[in-house]
């Protein structure tokens, strides 16, 4: 009876483990494909699921197109200061509000990047030929007036950028110029021109305005 008592037990263990195993197969079935081989997600199992409107695609599609189409209108900063004194142009600043505050090419306009809109831009830059001059973090140098306002976007050694030679040239960069970019061909905006400069405090016709300019004085003495 002992014998047969450890029989059972241990087939009774051996049979819940293949049902358990089965149930597990079938759950990965259902979430993987169909019987048709069509890959399923979870909004043809649950009819109430809508599927965000985040296309990667498209996204890649146009960040394509606008990489071509950027890399005929890189300037320096002395065309960007030519432009900028033309009608029908204007100087766009997509950082923070805060940032832009403290410190900005004086002349831009503001326009936080995560308003982007097709109406906001509209209402804003009511034209599409208007001729737009961007800029962003990564062209300042780090010099002590430029870290608090203009800190550089990129993948450093250390988090810290006090640790960093300011001298030594980031290799991995994740510039704002770029998203304001590609999202500006998007929405259809081509008359666009990116300041491709690094620039210093002390740089030939540079003007900023906002709350930390007068932290300039001293760094731009006779600079300009």
């Amino acid at each position: 009876m002992k014998y047969a008592l450890k029989i059972g037990t241990k087939t009774l263990v051996f049979a819940a483990i293949g049902i358990m195993t089965n149930v597990s197969i079938a759950q990965k079935a259902k979430f993987t494909s169909g019987p048709s081989g069509v890959e399923e997600t979870k909004s043809t199992i649950n009819p109430t699921f809508t599927k965000a409107d985040v296309d990667f695609d498209y996204f890649e599609e146009v960040t394509a197109q606008a990489k071509k189409h950027r890399s005929k209108r890189l300037i320096d900063f002395k065309k960007f200061l030519e432009f900028s004194k033309e009608e029908g142009t204007i100087i766009l600043d997509t950082r923070s509000k805060r940032m832009y505050d403290k410190m900005h090419i004086k002349g831009a306009i503001h326009i936080n990047f995560s308003d982007f809109t097709q109406d906001y831009l509209a209402e804003m830059i009511s034209s599409k030929d208007t001729r737009i001059l961007i800029y962003c973090n990564n062209n300042f140098y780090q010099e002590p007036v430029f870290k608090m306002p203009f800190p550089t976007k990129a993948m450093l050694p250390s988090t810290s950028f006090d640790l960093f030679n300011k001298d030594e040239r980031p290799k991995n960069t994740l510039a704002l110029n770029i998203p304001t970019y590609i999202n500006l061909f998007g929405y259809e905006y081509r008359n666009v021109y990116e300041l491709s400069e690094l620039v210093s405090s002390k740089q030939q016709g540079l003007e900023m305005s906002g709350s930390d300019v007068k932290k300039l004085k001293p760094a731009t003495q006779g600079g300009y």
